[in-house]
């Protein structure tokens, strides 16, 4: 799963839920769970696209293709640029949880060090003092939350005997605004191409 479906996949879910309603939650809940020995969530954040199928399969493709989009919709859009992808997030619980990141000082600043570079966590750790427990506490958030991603290329890392493989993180957006304003607040980033394609959640979505 990519950090973009690690992110959205909880408020999409919720959205899902009371839109499906709760007798057609419950059917596809007991069928998943039959087929695969998966929850609802576990399916969305592994694999959208099992979930797609299910839904389709029970409330018609037309129906489903409705619900999805709308659900989807309801979250963030999004819009092609030359280079990248830009992402407006509608929904409430996305919206905070990217300004809380970006409010929290230590959580900011590892968020500043990965944005468009790549790094292991000891070299991050060692540009600034930071208490080691606050630090991986934070970096835990930021990975669940799916805005540090694992790039899949460790590397080699210590001293002598003690080297060993550890992994390198970057940002999700290559780019964040965030604006707080008296009536309302909007939260805006920017993907790479890369990330959009690996996106299965808005892959399904776009090609249904």
């Amino acid at each position: 799963m990519t950090g973009l479906d690690t992110m959205i996949a909880w408020s999409f879910k919720e959205k899902l839920e009371q839109d499906l309603g709760a007798d057609y939650w419950k059917t596809i809940k007991k069928e998943l769970w039959s087929e695969h020995h998966l929850t609802i969530s576990e399916i969305i954040q592994s694999d959208y696209s099992i979930f797609h199928e299910k839904i389709s399969s029970i409330i018609g493709k037309k129906g489903a293709r409705k619900i999805q989009k709308k659900c989807m919709e309801d979250i963030l859009s999004v819009h092609k640029k030359s280079q990248f992808y830009k992402l407006s997030f509608y929904d409430e619980k996305l919206g905070a949880l990217i300004r809380e990141a970006y409010a929290d000082e230590t959580s900011r600043k590892i968020l500043n060090e990965l944005t468009e570079n790549v790094k292991c966590l000891p070299e991050i750790s060692c540009n600034y003092n930071f208490k080691t427990t606050s630090f991986y506490r934070s970096v835990k958030k930021l990975i669940k939350s799916g805005l540090i991603i694992d790039t899949q290329k460790p590397i080699r890392w210590g001293n002598g005997d003690l080297k060993k493989m550890i992994p390198q993180y970057t940002t999700l957006f290559s780019q964040i605004c965030i604006a707080i304003g008296k009536e309302a607040n909007f939260v805006t980033g920017t993907i790479t191409k890369e990330t959009k394609k690996n996106s299965v959640i808005l892959n399904v979505i776009e090609n249904i």
